[in-house]
């Protein structure tokens, strides 16, 4: 036994950084694609054992509740997870923020980032999946104490600061807006802190996207600003897509199976099943309370 224990001391020296430094992305610990193909491997896909599945990670927002949420959970993130799962993929969520999620699909550090939108600062080797997972709208909101002139974004003041967050995309007008110098965009980490300095003064404006599920007044609850902030005009709408960086090695085969998949979930209910599932907590939200016999 004596003999044995300066190789037992060298595996143990060779093991310990390995076990002290981060884990690697699951890309790392497997990073084959699964070796039948289509719609019939597809089909199977469900079938399989989450032990079954290839992992794949995928980079998401985590400050849009609510179709992502930071503890990894919301509605974007339910349909992404179901469609890789019915592709055959056990997909390992990385909530980050969103400049973090788009800077690394643009450096194809992982395959997968979402949501997205199509706009100029898109990389030319990034594509998208076929389908939308929602589509929002984009609102310009004024603190209720400051009030914007006008009922349109073309009657906004040259010099006027607009709050934006970092990363994201928005609709044309915004764009054309600043290059003409009427809008000049500040930009933080989330709606939420932009919402608070409205609120605060330290904006004239802010841009904040919204659909039926992530609800205005929800998210005003959140930034602490009801009744301070109000929406002014609308900018514009865009859908939001789940990303793929084809320069990643298996960027172009992992769209290919999550479009599939997302066909797959489309018809046999599941997608369905999800979207009544949030709408359902939305409503709860909204639900006035129950009334009590008077006594």
């Amino acid at each position: 036994m004596r003999g044995n224990i300066p190789f037992r001391l060298l595996a143990l020296a060779l093991a310990l950084p390995l076990a002290l430094a981060p884990g690697p992305l699951a890309s790392q610990r497997r990073a084959a694609a699964p070796r039948d193909s289509g719609p019939a491997s597809v089909r199977r896909a469900p079938e399989r054992r989450a032990r079954e599945r290839i992992p794949v990670d995928v980079a998401v927002e985590d400050a849009a509740d609510v179709w992502s949420r930071r503890d990894g959970t919301g509605y974007a993130n339910d349909i992404v997870r179901a469609a890789f799962r019915a592709a055959g993929y056990e997909p390992v969520l990385h909530p980050m923020p969103y400049a973090r999620c788009k800077a690394a699909l643009t450096r194809s550090q992982v395959p997968v980032c979402f949501s997205m939108s199509r706009d100029p600062s898109i990389a030319p080797w990034i594509a998208f999946s076929d389908s939308a997972n929602f589509v929002f709208t984009t609102d310009f909101y004024h603190a209720v104490a400051h009030p914007l002139p006008g009922q349109s974004p073309a009657q906004l003041r040259r010099g006027t600061v607009v709050g934006a967050v970092l990363g994201y995309e928005y609709p044309d007008t915004v764009y054309r807006l600043a290059r003409r110098g009427v809008i000049r965009l500040e930009y933080a980490n989330s709606e939420t802190i932009n919402l608070r300095k409205l609120a605060d003064g330290r904006l004239d404006a802010a841009l904040v996207n919204t659909d039926s599920t992530k609800r205005t007044e929800d998210l005003v609850a959140r930034a602490g600003v009801t009744h301070r902030v109000a929406v002014a005009f609308r900018a514009g709408m865009l859908p939001g897509f789940v990303g793929f960086s084809l320069r990643h090695p298996m960027g172009a085969e992992l769209r290919a199976r999550y479009n599939a998949g997302r066909r797959l979930i489309a018809t046999n209910g599941t997608l369905a099943a999800i979207k009544s599932r949030w709408a359902d907590s939305v409503r709860a939200k909204v639900r006035p309370p129950a009334r009590t016999a008077r006594p």
